[in-house]
C-alpha cells in the first residue's frame, strides 16, 4: 500500500483487472474507480497510440514458434489524473501466461517520471536555444554567414535531387562606411537592424535571409530565378527608403542596397 510504484494487471482487451492502492497517489483515483476501465480512457492520444502499437507487435511475436516468454517491454506514457492534469509514467510490462505459456493478460509496473521528463524538456529547450544562437547573428537576428553555407549546400543538393532551381542574392549597403563614420557606430548598428528588418519583410516565407558580415547580407530564394530575385531586391530597396523617410532621415536620398543575383542551376 505504501509502495510508490503502481502495480496493475489487464486482460487482453486492455481493460484493467487489478490496480494497486498507489494509483491514488499517482493519478488521484481509487483502485475501484480504475478497475474495469480501458487503457484508452486513461492516457493521452499520443501515448495510447504507442501502447496499441507495442501491444500489436507483442501479440505478433506470440505467433512465432521460438519466442522469449519472459520478455518485457519498457515504455513511457502520459496518463490522465483525476483533476485533469497528466502524469508521465515509465511502464515495464510483460505477459501473464497460462500453464501452456499462452498470454492471458498483462502485468505492469508504472513509475512516476514527471520530474525527469520536465528536466529533459528544459534540457532540450536549452539545447535548441544554444543551437539557434550558434547560427544567428546577434545584432540583426538573421542567420549568420556560417549557416549561409550550410543552407546553400542543402539547396544545391535539393535542386540536384528534385530539379527545383533557386536564386541567391548577395547585398551590401550603399555608402554604409560613410554613414557609419559620420553618424557613429551606434547609428550604424541601428541602420543594420533597419536594413535587416526590410530584407526579412521583403522576402517570401520560403526565402531565407542572412547577415553575411559587416554591411553585407544574403538571401536564398528557393524555386526562384534571377528575374524573381531582382523583384525582391527592388521591393527591399523601396522598404528601406520608406522606413528612412518615415524617420525624416536625410540618408533616405542615397542609402539602399546594391545586389548581385545568381541562379542555380
Amino acid at each position: 500500500e505504501n509502495a510508490s510504484d503502481l502495480i496493475w494487471t489487464m486482460d487482453l482487451n486492455l481493460r484493467y483487472t487489478y490496480v494497486s492502492p498507489s494509483v491514488k497517489r499517482m493519478r488521484g483515483y481509487s483502485p475501484e474507480e480504475v478497475i474495469n476501465t480501458r487503457v484508452s480512457e486513461t492516457m493521452t492520444p499520443a501515448s495510447l497510440e504507442v501502447i496499441r502499437k507495442t501491444f500489436a507487435e507483442e501479440m505478433a511475436l506470440e505467433e512465432r514458434e521460438e519466442k522469449d516468454t519472459l520478455r518485457s517491454r519498457t515504455l513511457e506514457a502520459e496518463m490522465y489524473r483525476k483533476d485533469g492534469s497528466t502524469v508521465w509514467t515509465e511502464i515495464i510490462v510483460t505477459f501473464l501466461r497460462d500453464k501452456d505459456d499462452r498470454p492471458l493478460g498483462l502485468l505492469g509496473v508504472s513509475r512516476d517520471i514527471t520530474e525527469r521528463k520536465q528536466v529533459e524538456k528544459e534540457r532540450a529547450s536549452l539545447h535548441a536555444e544554444l543551437e539557434l544562437r550558434a547560427i544567428t547573428d546577434s545584432l540583426t537576428d538573421l542567420y549568420n554567414h556560417a549557416h549561409f553555407y550550410q543552407r546553400l549546400a542543402e539547396e544545391v543538393e535539393r535542386s540536384n535531387r528534385y530539379g527545383h532551381g533557386f536564386a541567391v542574392v548577395m547585398m551590401d549597403i550603399n555608402a554604409f562606411k560613410r554613414f557609419n563614420d559620420s553618424r557613429g557606430h551606434q547609428a550604424g548598428d541601428k541602420m543594420l537592424r533597419l536594413v535587416a528588418d526590410c530584407i526579412r519583410s521583403g522576402l517570401r516565407r520560403s526565402d531565407i535571409p542572412f547577415r553575411y558580415g559587416g554591411d553585407e547580407f544574403a538571401a536564398i530564394l528557393p524555386n526562384a530565378d534571377s528575374s524573381r530575385a531582382q523583384v525582391v531586391v527592388n521591393r527591399i530597396n523601396k522598404r528601406i527608403a520608406a522606413r528612412l523617410k518615415e524617420m525624416n532621415n536625410p540618408a533616405a536620398a542615397w542609402l539602399g542596397v546594391s545586389a548581385g543575383v545568381a541562379s542555380f542551376p
